[in-house]
């Protein structure tokens, strides 16, 4: 597997160092928050469809709080993400000799409309199919990259499925809730229980994304400490 292991410095950064990983840590935190919402409007949906009159009488006034909290939540994690996600494509160019992928690159694979379609699993396959290189026995502690690379892979149809329901979902609730007096404000309840069933299928998939993503980066930067430091005592 190629990968770099002396303590060089590129583009001002030593590979010891991983330059994504305070981000990274507070992105999983902010995702626990999100999902720990989504799950809470998931039950107060069931409320308001199961025992409105429970719900109208005692939680309606929390669940337009959870809403108005929500949406700064899914903002500061889309921030974090772009920048963890240039961060971590910096470090992995660092830590190895063939990463295709630039900092700059990751971010247009993205965010740009239609190329994105091909861009985001080409970024995270990309970093996947990097850390299933790893070539360390199944015995070894390192052998966890691999488990990373895997992880990573079999979320990403995942994320696929959950954006395209989540987006189709939305639009719908959003034409229901707008639509005034037409028959499918009458779903509006129902149309609510989706999304919120939908954004938690969202953070989920992106929370285990991010992990597998952030410990396959930690395990790979101790490896390769710990190779250089066995070749300068050797």
């Amino acid at each position: 597997m190629p990968f770099k292991i002396e303590e060089t410095e590129k583009n001002g950064s030593h590979i010891g160092t991983l330059k994504s990983k305070g981000v990274g840590q507070k992105l999983i935190t902010i995702l626990w928050v999100g999902l720990a919402l989504s799950g809470l409007s998931l039950i107060l949906s069931l409320l308001e469809v199961n025992v409105p009159s429970i719900y109208y009488d005692n939680f309606e006034l929390i669940d337009g709080l959870v809403a108005l909290l929500s949406f700064p939540i899914a903002l500061i994690v889309a921030i974090l993400f772009l920048i963890w996600m240039y961060r971590l494509h910096f470090d992995l160019s660092n830590v190895f000799l063939d990463y295709p992928i630039s900092p700059l690159g990751s971010l247009a694979r993205l965010i740009i409309p239609i190329y994105n379609i091909w861009g985001i699993w080409d970024t995270f396959a990309t970093i996947a199919d990097h850390f299933k290189k790893n070539t360390e026995p199944i015995f070894s502690k390192y052998a966890t990259i691999i488990d990373a690379g895997i992880s990573l892979r079999s979320w990403l149809p995942f994320l696929y499925i959950a954006m395209f329901v989540s987006g189709i979902v939305s639009k719908i609730t959003l034409r229901a809730a707008t639509c005034g007096d037409c028959g499918a404000a009458a779903f509006l309840p129902i149309l609510l229980l989706a999304e919120a069933i939908s954004s938690v299928f969202v953070y989920v998939v992106n929370l285990q994304m991010t992990r597998a993503i952030f410990s396959g980066m930690n395990n790979l930067t101790s490896k390769n400490q710990s190779l250089s430091d066995h070749d300068s005592r050797g």
